[in-house]
């Protein structure tokens, strides 16, 4: 899963000296900087190749930004302007910490799901092959057959339709036939076909959900370059 995120810039605060707004600058800076390096594990998440390899660098990534804001809120800021970047840069952990926690829950549930409707597709293939077999060995069943044939292949293509696929799928169950053994192979076929449907429907939900959740996280990443351009325009002020 390749997604391109922002990574933070670096507070740089060029200003010396004792007085509250380069103390309370150089607070923030401790506090921001070190979750430049912490945040890289969010972009590594989305370049991992497998949801469980993407587990670690989506734990990290939350608990980093979650402590960001955190360090943030305790520090005993006195400028206004800085209490300022101070909240917006906390909301923006926040949601970035939530977004991370989320995709993470998602992932626990992709994988399991991916290999549900895998695994589906394949007893489908397996259902379809023994009622080929059927058809095949009885002459005598090539109208019933050919009926079957012409179902299965207006099945939609699109796993996103799954409303006509069900019709379909009921058209076939719905045929009549006195061979025992195509009467099988027929409620085998329409079974693991109800099964692959809904499995496959599952899995692209969850597809889904993951991806607007990713866009959460992208989106919080992109209110950071205002709010730390900002801070050092301010901090590297007169």
């Amino acid at each position: 899963m390749k997604k391109a995120i922002a990574t933070c810039i670096l507070v740089t605060v060029f200003v010396l000296g004792c007085d509250s707004k380069v103390d309370e600058c150089n607070q923030m800076t401790s506090v921001i900087n070190p979750f430049a390096e912490e945040l890289k594990g969010l972009e590594k998440a989305f370049g991992a190749e497998s949801p469980d390899a993407m587990k670690a660098p989506l734990e990290s990534a939350a608990k980093a930004a979650e402590d960001t804001a955190s360090k943030l809120a305790a520090l005993n800021l006195k400028k206004e302007e800085l209490k300022k970047f101070s909240a917006d840069y906390q909301a923006m952990c926040n949601e970035m910490a939530s977004a991370a926690a989320e995709m993470n829950t998602i992932m626990t549930q992709i994988g399991p799901m991916q290999k549900a409707a895998e695994e589906s597709a394949q007893k489908s293939q397996e259902a379809n092959t023994k009622l080929g077999t059927t058809c095949s060995s009885n002459p005598k069943l090539k109208e019933t057959c050919q009926k079957i044939t012409e179902l299965l292949s207006s099945l939609p293509s699109d796993p996103t339709q799954s409303e006509a696929a069900n019709a379909k799928i009921a058209e076939l169950k719905a045929l009549q036939t006195d061979n025992a053994d195509l009467k099988t192979a027929i409620g085998e076929v329409a079974g693991q076909l109800e099964s692959m449907v809904k499995a496959t429907g599952e899995f692209m939900a969850v597809q889904k959900k993951l991806e607007e959740v990713a866009k959460k996280a992208e989106s919080a990443t992109t209110k950071e370059t205002p709010i730390i351009e900002g801070l050092n325009s301010y901090c590297q002020a007169p």
